[in-house]
């Protein structure tokens, strides 16, 4: 369907605020993927084979902690989609 409002380009304001967003959100995403190689470097490290109860409890908790990373890495770069579609 056509419309009759003409589409305007961002106003430079816009475009600053969206930049800078791209900065923050890629700044986000480097953090979390550090963390997330120290946390894959952990969970390679505890994965020695003890049958104590301690042991399996911080495999586990760090397991955890590394898919949770995965899962904030994964949301920031839905959220640098969303911001980049903006300037497309």
């Amino acid at each position: 369907m056509y419309s009759f409002l003409a589409a305007e380009a961002p106003a430079s304001f816009d475009l600053w605020a969206v930049f800078d967003a791209l900065r923050l959100l890629q700044d986000a995403e480097d953090q979390l993927v550090a963390a997330e190689g120290v946390g894959t470097e952990l969970v390679a490290e505890s994965s020695w084979h003890n049958e104590g109860l301690a042991a399996r409890s911080l495999r586990q908790a760090l397991d955890e902690m590394h898919q949770q990373i995965r899962g904030e890495t994964i949301a920031v770069r839905e959220q640098q989609g969303v911001v980049r579609a903006v300037v497309r």
